[in-house]
C-alpha cells in the first residue's frame, strides 16, 4: 500500500500547484490494476521532475531580470551625469557670451515644416485631384459594406479608381518636377531633373493602358495587379527621389543663410533638438522659408489664385433635369486650343459651379469643354467634368436638391 498512498499525495500536490486535476479509485492490492497504478505513479513522478526544471528556469529568468534592473539603474545614472554636463556647457557658453568672448553662434531649422510650407503648396491643385480619388475610393468601399453595390461592379469601379489615384499621384510628382526644372534655383540640378523626367514619362503611358483595361473590365486580375504594383513601386521611387531633392535644396539654402549670418552650427529640429534657449539658439526657419519661396516666385501666384488657368467663357447652360432632380449642363468655350491638365479642368469647373449655386439649388452640374471653332452640342467635346454626389452623375437623384455634403468633382474625360 505504500505506493498507492504516495500516488494519492502526489496527485493532490500537483493539482494545487500545477493545475493538474486527477481522480483516483484505490484498487485492491496486486493484479493488473496495481500495475496500471504503478505506471501512472511513474508518469506523475516524471511530471514532478519537469516542474522542478521549470522552477530552475524561473529562477534563472528572475536573475536576468535583476541584472537588467541593475543595468537600467546604471543608464539612469549616466543620463543624469550627461544632463549635468549639458547644463554646465550651457552655463559656460552663456558666460562666454556675457563676457564678450567668442561665443558659439548656434541656430536650427524645421526642415519638415519648411517642406510642408513651401513645396507642398506648389502642387496643391494636383493634390486636390488626388484627394478626390481617395475620397471616392472610401465612398465606394462604404457602399460595398452597406450592400448597396454588387461585388462585380464594385471590383470594376475599385480597379478604375485605384489606377486613377495612381495617375493623380504621378501627376503631383511630375508637376513638381516641371516646376523644379523651370526654376533658376534648381539650375545646378537641372540636368539630373530632366533625366529623371525622361525616365518617369513612359510610366504615364503605361498607366493610361492600365486604366483602359480597368474600364473595359479586368479579365486576368493577377496579371493586372502585377502591372499595377510595378507602376506603384516606380512611383514610390520617383516620390522618394523628389523628396530627397527638396531636402537637399533646403540644406543648401540653410547653409547659405548660416554663412551669411555668421552661424557656427545649425541643427535640424526633428530628432536632434530636444531643448533650446531662445536667447542663445536662433530659429532660422523663417529666413530659410523666404529664400525657398523665391525658388518658385514665377509660379507662386498660380499656387493660390489659379491665375494660370486658360481663358474661357460660359457659352451656354442647359437644363436636363428629371422631375425634382435638378441637373444642369454647362458648355465652356476655351479661347485657345491647348492641352489642359485635370487640375485646371477642375479649377474651371469649381468657378462655374460656385457662380451657379449662389442663385440656384441643384443636384448635379456637368461641365463640357470645347475648343475654338467647335460645333458646340453637335460634336464631341474635348473634356468633361462632373460635380455630383460621389462624383457620379448617375447618382444625382440620390440626394436632396441643395444638399452638397457628398458632392465631388470627377474628370470624366480629357482629350485636350
Amino acid at each position: 500500500m505504500k505506493g498507492i498512498g504516495y500516488a494519492i499525495v502526489v496527485a493532490l500536490v500537483a493539482g494545487f500547484v500545477g493545475g493538474l486535476v486527477a481522480g483516483f479509485v484505490i484498487p485492491q492490492k496486486g493484479g493488473p490494476a496495481g500495475e496500471e497504478l504503478t505506471a501512472r505513479v511513474e508518469t506523475l513522478e516524471a511530471k514532478i521532475g519537469e516542474f522542478s526544471a521549470y522552477g530552475s528556469r524561473i529562477r534563472s529568468v528572475e536573475g536576468k531580470v535583476g541584472e537588467f534592473e541593475g543595468k537600467l539603474s546604471q543608464l539612469e545614472g549616466k543620463l543624469s551625469q550627461l544632463e549635468d554636463r549639458i547644463g554646465g556647457l550651457e552655463q559656460k557658453a552663456a558666460g562666454l557670451g556675457a563676457a564678450g568672448g567668442p561665443g558659439l553662434k548656434v541656430g536650427y531649422v524645421d526642415a519638415d515644416g519648411l517642406f510642408i510650407k513651401v513645396f507642398i503648396p506648389q502642387v496643391q491643385a494636383e493634390r486636390a485631384v488626388m484627394e478626390e480619388k481617395k475620397r471616392a475610393i472610401t465612398e465606394l468601399q462604404s457602399r460595398r459594406l452597406k450592400g448597396e453595390i454588387e461585388e462585380d461592379e464594385f471590383r470594376q469601379q475599385y480597379y478604375v479608381l485605384q489606377v486613377e489615384l495612381l495617375r493623380a499621384q504621378y501627376n503631383v510628382d511630375m508637376s513638381m518636377l516641371d516646376k523644379m526644372i523651370a526654376s533658376p534655383g534648381f539650375a545646378n540640378l537641372k540636368a539630373d531633373l530632366e533625366h529623371l523626367r525622361e525616365q518617369a514619362a513612359p510610366a504615364m503611358d503605361e498607366i493610361k493602358k492600365l486604366l483602359d483595361e480597368a474600364k473595359l473590365g479586368v479579365v486576368d486580375e493577377q496579371a493586372f495587379m502585377v502591372k499595377y504594383q510595378a507602376l506603384q513601386n516606380a512611383f514610390q521611387q520617383l516620390d522618394q527621389l523628389l523628396t530627397q531633392i527638396a531636402a537637399q535644396k533646403i540644406v543648401e539654402v540653410t547653409q547659405a543663410v548660416a554663412q551669411e549670418k555668421g552661424y557656427d552650427l545649425v541643427l535640424r529640429r526633428k530628432d536632434v533638438l530636444v531643448f533650446r534657449n531662445a536667447e542663445t539658439v536662433d530659429d532660422l526657419s523663417p529666413l530659410v522659408e523666404q529664400r525657398l519661396w523665391r525658388l518658385f516666385s514665377s509660379s507662386s501666384s498660380s499656387v493660390t489664385s489659379f491665375s494660370s488657368l486658360p481663358t474661357y467663357q460660359i457659352y451656354d447652360t442647359r437644363d436636363v433635369s428629371l422631375a425634382n432632380c435638378v441637373r444642369l449642363v454647362v458648355d465652356v468655350k476655351l479661347k485657345v486650343a491647348t492641352a489642359i491638365t485635370n487640375a485646371q479642368l477642375i479649377a474651371i469647373a469649381k468657378e462655374v459651379v460656385e457662380r451657379i449655386i449662389q442663385t440656384k439649388q441643384v443636384n448635379a452640374i456637368g461641365v463640357f469643354y470645347w475648343f475654338p471653332g467647335s460645333d458646340i452640342g453637335k460634336e464631341q467635346a474635348v473634356a468633361s467634368v462632373d460635380w455630383a454626389p460621389f462624383g457620379d452623375w448617375s447618382r444625382a437623384c440620390e440626394v436632396e436638391t441643395g444638399d452638397y455634403s457628398k458632392h465631388r468633382y470627377q474628370v470624366v474625360f480629357n482629350n485636350t
